[in-house]
């Protein structure tokens, strides 16, 4: 990554790259005033950490065995995740102890670069402009901001560094108040030097990156309801529904198609309701709907259930063609819950960047 800088009085800027988002926040804490990372930040550093384990941990329970080369795959994903979020976490970051009258630009553990606050002239708010590269050789930039200490010998210690101006400028001002100093802010529109954007990538920006974000919400909440949402509704009504005794006629599995290994269970059972007869198709909430890999809780309900045995189904008392033989919940539809989760997070993220970023143009 470079930077650039269109203000050729400005010192060089002290971060070789930061976030173009709201990143890293001011805590004060009696006479401690720390640099940490917001939490929107901590999760989306966690975000791997947290598909890795997803990708672990969701197959062996839905398919009750061990299946090693999926959660070697998965552990490999959490081991690089939980690598990036720790680093993150322990990256030294600025502290000002204003009972020393110190302010460590990176922390406690390196006291040696601290610097007294008595020498600290005033705050400097510069905005500067990240290149990164992209697909095909070509670059993109964000605009992001620094908050520095200016000190008496015109030496620059960088505080903040994120893309947000107007949560840059609430800190800057927390932190001025705190030390009596004033603010300048320098170069806060960088873009302003390069070339306007063409109409055709400002509107491609404005319905591609919606829609990308948009697409992964949908695809998440409709698996959340088809997984989790659904299932659950139907298995809390059916607590008032009535007791029937029923007749298995009918206990396999149904597949996709004849050479898939996707199947569901396909119990089907006679029941009568007031001297009418019907037939009942659903084993319970979440395994009666969604093909999936065999398991072995599936293969006991299957030989739980042989043709011509006598048992009792759930019948909804306003709908008596609707009934369930079970209202257990298989721990191995619990862990599925989960999965929808990740495409819900980067869906919400993605829409409201990009609705953000077409706000602010």
């Amino acid at each position: 990554m470079t930077e650039q800088s269109t203000q050729s009085s400005i010192s060089t800027p002290l971060k070789y790259s930061g976030s173009n988002y709201y990143s890293e926040r001011l805590v004060v804490r009696g006479n401690i005033i720390e640099v940490r990372p917001t939490l929107r930040h901590r999760l989306l550093m966690s975000i791997f950490a947290v598909i890795g384990l997803i990708i672990a941990i969701v197959p062996s329970f839905a398919d009750e065995k061990i299946i090693w080369p999926t959660i070697a795959f998965g552990c490999l994903f959490f081991l690089i995740g939980s690598i990036a979020l720790i680093g993150e976490l322990c990256e030294p970051r600025p502290l000002l102890n204003l009972s020393l009258r110190q302010l460590f630009p990176k922390g406690m553990k390196h006291p040696n670069l601290a610097v007294s606050i008595n020498t600290i002239t005033h705050l400097e708010i510069l905005g500067k402009l990240v290149n990164t590269p992209s697909r095909k050789g070509r670059r993109q930039n964000y605009t992001c901001y620094e908050l520095n200490a200016v000190l008496q010998n015109d030496e620059r210690h960088n505080i903040l560094n994120h893309g947000n101006l107007k949560k840059m400028r609430e800190d800057a001002h927390l932190l001025a108040d705190i030390l009596n100093l004033q603010i300048q802010e320098e170069n806060l529109n960088p873009e302003a030097s390069l070339p306007p954007p063409s109409r055709f990538n400002k509107w491609a920006f404005a319905i591609l990156m919606p829609l990308f974000g948009l697409g992964f919400l949908a695809s998440g909440c409709f698996t959340l309801w088809m997984l989790c949402i659904k299932p659950l509704y139907k298995w809390n009504d059916s607590r008032h529904w009535t007791t029937t005794p029923a007749v298995i006629v009918h206990s396999s599995f149904a597949y996709v198609r004849p050479d898939a290994e996707s199947q569901r269970i396909d119990i089907r059972y006679d029941y009568e309701v007031n001297g009418h007869s019907y037939r009942g198709t659903r084993y319970d909430f979440f395994r009666s709907d969604i093909y999936t890999n065999p398991t072995t809780s599936m293969e006991q309900a299957v030989a739980d259930n042989p043709i011509g045995k006598h048992t009792q189904c759930l019948v909804n008392p306003n709908r008596p063609e609707e009934a369930v033989l079970s209202r257990a919940i298989p721990p191995s539809s619990i862990i599925w819950f989960f999965f929808p989760l990740p495409f819900i997070v980067i869906g919400l993220f993605g829409s409201s960047f990009a609705f953000y970023k077409l706000i602010h143009k």
